[in-house]
């Protein structure tokens, strides 16, 4: 396990949101390990991703979780509030995250380092930089990346329920060093 053996740990604060269904959480305010400036670990199988993030009290993000903080408890399901066509909202992540473009090269960047990259609870990345493991059904083998990365651009990846559908035993099929994670964990209720 390369990334624990590094000793990579979480560091910025995590944001906690009470979603409208579903238990309160929290989710790192940036791709794992959480550090503003700090290149995103990227190249890990999503069962290592799971345990860095129970290693650390947490576990990887659901896809409801992911969702929820990306479409600021479902309030809008693009990342941007107010864009209301996939052009308009392509056009705004193109213009402000770390998406393709047309003749430019490309390659994951710092996280947070696309400043105006984040949605309302100031949660940085979510769309570009590096896809993001997210566990479809807890208990189950299906998992899903989320957001896109910094080599591509559709505008289906600006809607914050875009998932591209993985079974474990596809994750050999998986480019993975486009591919990073966040960690989340559920709030105890008093």
């Amino acid at each position: 396990n390369f990334v624990m053996s590094m000793g990579l740990r979480s560091q910025a604060p995590m944001v906690a949101l009470v979603p409208r269904r579903g238990p309160a959480f929290r989710i790192d305010r940036y791709e794992y390990p959480n550090q503003a400036g700090a290149l995103p670990t990227t190249g890990v199988p999503v069962h290592e991703a799971e345990a860095i993030c129970e290693a650390e009290g947490k576990h990887l993000c659901t896809a409801y979780e992911w969702f929820e903080a990306c479409s600021e408890n479902g309030r809008h399901k693009f990342l941007f509030p107010g864009a209301n066509e996939f052009g308009d909202s392509l056009n705004r992540l193109i213009d402000t995250c770390n998406l393709e473009r047309t003749g430019l090269p490309q390659k994951l960047a710092p996280s947070g380092s696309y400043e105006g990259c984040h949605g309302p609870p100031e949660l940085y990345d979510m769309v570009g930089n590096a896809y993001e493991w997210v566990v479809l059904y807890p208990g189950t083998e299906l998992y899903a990346l989320s957001g896109s990365y910094y080599g591509y651009s559709d505008a289906m990846t600006t809607q914050c329920g875009f998932h591209t559908l993985v079974h474990s035993e596809q994750v050999g099929l998986i480019d993975l060093d486009a591919v990073g994670f966040r960690c989340c964990q559920t709030e105890e209720t008093p």
